[in-house]
């Protein structure tokens, strides 16, 4: 019975490690990877070499190490105890079910992020933290018109903008105040 449970769960890895095959990371939709980063993610974490840790740690030369060892970031216990190298079947499963993976971690996300997006974030991951051997495509939209708008320019600070709406009445008279927050 252990033989057969230990079979199932190399087999259970080994397909989690195929689906991040290099063939399948190169060929992922970059685009859809940048939407679900900047949607799912970029409020926690940047990806930029020397940026800063937000809620989550800067992700920049993540591939490769283990987790919990930037010194800049305050880790959870459970992080730093770990015994993996975050690959890019690692990240997959751990943005599938953080709780899953590393028990006890504080990133909390309302839900994994879905499988039909996972690949394509990584890929995204992988190119825009120099962890890719790849090169990274251009978008159409990545050429911008002069004179572009800083929200054209500079999408994902937008995305995270929040806005807040308030209806109120003074002396029978309705009013609408709408605010941008960051």
């Amino acid at each position: 019975m252990k033989f057969l449970i230990l079979f199932v769960g190399f087999l259970s890895v080994t397909a989690f490690a195929d689906e991040f095959s290099r063939e399948a990371l190169v060929n992922a939709d970059y685009k859809q990877g940048r939407v679900t980063f900047q949607q799912r993610c970029s409020a926690c974490h940047t990806l930029a070499e020397g940026g800063s840790s937000l809620v989550g740690p800067n992700l920049y030369g993540v591939f490769g190490d283990k987790p919990g060892q930037q010194e800049s970031f305050g880790y959870s216990d459970a992080m730093k105890s770990v015994d993996f190298e975050w690959t890019a079947a690692s990240i997959g499963k751990f943005i599938a079910d953080p709780e899953g993976l590393v028990p006890g971690t504080r990133m909390m996300i309302p839900e994994g992020v879905p499988e039909a997006d996972r690949v394509a974030i990584v890929a995204f991951m992988m190119l825009e933290t120099g962890a890719a051997d790849w090169p990274r495509p251009v978008l159409e939209e990545d050429v911008l018109p002069e004179g572009a708008s800083i929200a054209e320019k500079h999408p994902s600070f937008w995305n995270h903008m929040m806005q807040f709406k308030m209806k109120f009445m003074l002396k029978q008279k309705q009013f609408l105040k709408s605010s941008m927050y960051n």
